[in-house]
């Protein structure tokens, strides 16, 4: 946030996207391919697809991009459906349910939810994917049962509350992949027949170890009809896995020469 300045009057920014700028810069190459050798970024693509053909395509694809080409924009110049307040995010809509009750040291929850979203990252481009979520856990004074057993098999529920409808989300992934696997959720939900709202929050590794973050939202929007029910309140604290599917990158990979 406030990396750049915004000026309305010529409709851009005034400095150039962090993101474009590293291009160059050898020691953030590893930023903008997945995996990159940085000795081949700085040689540039004609050394690069000697040493890594993968690395070269990747870098195709993201400069094949009309808007990307375009250092001074914001979020592809399509703000009206996009947004972009780190330069790599993801955001979407997730239809699931959560049911849980318990005292803090002993409980039991459950929590699903499936869903898709527009990703946009330094090396795979703009993609979409689907999302699928889902954990549980029970937990007594004489051991505790979770799905799935990481991070942390430390899981925990305050309060009593079910619920079900649709919310939306941003995340700092910029792929659907980033996303696969386990993660701790934090949750808070309210509701009152017409769901008051519920907030998660949930934290994970990605396979290069990066540490992937997903904000999720359903409750009251102005302007918009509910977005689900729900009964009572909590708050909790348990692990969920996700899982990846049809993920569709809407650019084809191009080949090097």
């Amino acid at each position: 946030m406030k990396a750049r300045y915004y000026d309305s009057s010529v409709g851009h920014f005034l400095s150039e996207d962090p993101l474009f700028l590293s291009l160059g810069d050898v020691g953030r190459a590893g930023d903008i391919m997945d995996k990159s050798d940085s000795a081949a970024a700085e040689r540039g693509l004609r050394s690069a697809r000697k040493t890594g053909a993968n690395d070269a395509s990747k870098l195709r694809r993201l400069l094949s991009d009309p808007q990307q080409l375009n250092s001074y924009a914001y979020a592809r110049n399509n703000p009206l459906a996009l947004v972009d307040p780190s330069g790599l995010v993801g955001v979407g809509v997730t239809v699931g349910g959560t049911a849980e009750i318990g005292d803090y040291m002993a409980g039991a929850g459950a929590t699903a939810s499936t869903g898709g979203g527009v990703f946009w990252g330094s090396s795979t481009g703009f993609s979409l994917g689907g999302i699928t979520s889902a954990g549980s856990f029970a937990a007594c004074s004489s051991g505790e049962a979770s799905y799935p057993s990481s991070p942390k098999n430390d899981n925990h529920v305050l309060g009593a509350y079910t619920g079900a409808g649709a919310s939306i989300f941003l995340t700092n992934a910029d792929s659907a992949s980033d996303l696969s696997g386990a993660s701790k959720t934090y949750s808070i939900n309210l509701g009152f027949f017409l769901r008051g709202g519920t907030i998660q929050i949930s934290s994970g590794k990605n396979a290069e170890g990066k540490t992937i973050w997903m904000f999720s939202y359903g409750g009251p929007i102005p302007g918009a009809p509910a977005t689900g029910v729900g009964f009572g309140a909590s708050a909790s604290a348990y692990n969920t896995q996700t899982t990846v599917s049809n993920k569709s990158a809407t650019k084809t990979k191009q080949q090097p020469q």
